[in-house]
């Protein structure tokens, strides 16, 4: 990963922070565009606002949130959008391994509180099905725990099926 770290403390229009950088995860493409307020008069005890934008391969994460307690990254609360072709490929970016899947819209909310993660409001589409709920990972031990509860009103067992034992979906390109 190469990227370029800039802060324009006095300029008009924009961010004031930004990262962007490229390079290869895992052999593919990846990409970041970090934005943020000044750095200078941080006010640790209020949160800091930033935006990022990041593809790895096809996979692509868009958030918009805060960092509860600036230069603490124990603490995150965020908007998320993630699209990709696969929800196993969020591996590469999470170290969960999640089944596989047919390209997927989702979005939630989430929260970091060190190393345990909540992803709430989820809503979107894997494959033909749409899926709603919330989900916890907890990393606190060597292996990550995940749990929570999702629904769907329209759903497709294809789409799914590798949770409850079926083959996934065919390779993709």
């Amino acid at each position: 990963f190469t990227g370029t770290v800039s802060s324009h403390e006095g300029g008009r229009g924009g961010a004031a922070f930004t990262l962007d950088g490229d390079g290869l995860l895992n052999g593919r493409k990846f990409t970041a565009a970090v934005r943020g307020g000044p750095l200078i008069n941080i006010d640790v005890a209020r949160p800091y606002a930033f935006s990022a934008n990041v593809h790895a391969g096809p996979t692509h994460v868009v958030a918009n949130g805060s960092i509860t307690h600036p230069f603490d990254l124990g603490g995150i609360e965020t908007a998320l959008d993630i699209t990709g072709p696969n929800l196993n490929r969020l591996y590469y970016l999470t170290g969960l391994a999640l089944p596989g899947t047919p390209p997927y819209h989702l979005s939630g909310h989430l929260s970091r509180d060190e190393a345990v993660y909540k992803i709430t409001g989820i809503a979107g589409t894997v494959g033909d099905s749409d899926l709603r709920g919330y989900l916890t990972v907890d990393a606190r031990g060597d292996i990550p725990y995940l749990s929570g509860a999702v629904s769907s009103k329209v759903l497709d067992f294809a789409d799914l099926g590798p949770v409850v034992g079926a083959p996934p979906p065919a390779k993709e390109r």
